[in-house]
């Protein structure tokens, strides 16, 4: 007949082996969870999640190894198509300065403008923000632009500037041409807030008024646009380490490569055109 002090010990230890094991299991459960969604599910469904869940460290540097970035890197936009995009540019920034329309780049167009002094070379569209208020002028200026060629749409945050067929032929695997999109923000307790509630949803990460303003001229290829006088701090909230790592994003030229990953960014230069922008606004 065995001790009472030797049940006692074996009693134990079988409770310390069954509490290790379940403890065991529901750790490598939560890891392989957090892994699915992170590394599989997300790079799948990025364009239905913020920004900043790419600019966890930790997924910063899971994404960024060999093992799960591509070798040659993102898709490098065309130069006729980037060249279209900075024509586009000058004309959206000299019509809008000659009716002394306010506006400032956003998004990857800041973005460019402040780590490139250009277009990125693998982004395909351009963004810039408006004052709500000044909708309604812009409206007015709807003919201009289809006299230079580009098509006007109303959208759910503001507008959307296209090439036409006369400036831009789309190639087989292309389904958007250049595209400007103008994002209406409102004053909010001195930050700049969407106008619309599902772009706020989208795009929570907001300017303030004080990093907006006085605006200041950047660099941006051959030509300046109007950008925020301080622009760092928003950059960080909206990409995270903006100045090393980056990704691609959503391919808006034709959905063919849509590799979100994060990479790390090795050459800093502009996207390349063909020829600089011309004068085709005539004042």
């Amino acid at each position: 007949m065995k001790s009472q002090k030797h049940s006692i010990l074996s009693f134990l230890k079988s409770r310390f082996w069954g509490y290790f094991c379940i403890s065991s299991i529901t750790l490598s459960f939560l890891m392989n969870a957090y892994f699915l969604w992170y590394v599989v599910i997300a790079n799948v469904f990025l364009h239905h999640i913020h920004h900043e869940t790419w600019h966890l460290p930790f997924i910063e540097k899971v994404l960024d190894h060999s093992l799960f970035k591509k070798e040659t890197g993102p898709h490098i936009t065309h130069p006729v198509y980037v060249q279209c995009l900075y024509q586009l540019m000058k004309d959206v920034d000299d019509v809008l300065n000659h009716h002394k329309i306010t506006y400032w780049a956003a998004f990857g167009t800041l973005l460019g403008a402040v780590r490139h002094q250009g277009i990125i070379p693998w982004d395909d569209d351009l963004d810039i923000g408006m004052n709500f208020e000044d909708s309604y002028r812009f409206q007015e200026l709807i003919p201009v632009f289809e006299k230079l060629g580009y098509k006007v749409q109303e959208h759910y945050f503001g507008y959307k500037i296209s090439a036409g067929e006369s400036l831009y032929t789309l190639e087989k695997n292309e389904t958007h041409p250049p595209t400007c999109d103008i994002f209406l923000s409102k004053n909010i307790q001195g930050n700049l807030v969407f106008h619309s509630l599902f772009a706020r949803e989208n795009w929570p990460t907001n300017l303030t008024i004080q990093e907006l303003y006085p605006l200041k001229r950047w660099k941006f290829g051959d030509i300046e646009i109007w950008g925020p006088q301080n622009p760092q701090p928003y950059l960080t909230r909206q990409y995270g380490n903006w100045q090393v790592i980056a990704h691609k994003g959503w391919d808006h030229k034709g959905k063919d490569n849509n590799d979100f990953r994060p990479f790390t960014i090795k050459d800093f230069k502009s996207a390349q055109s063909n020829e600089s922008p011309q004068n085709r606004f005539k004042q």
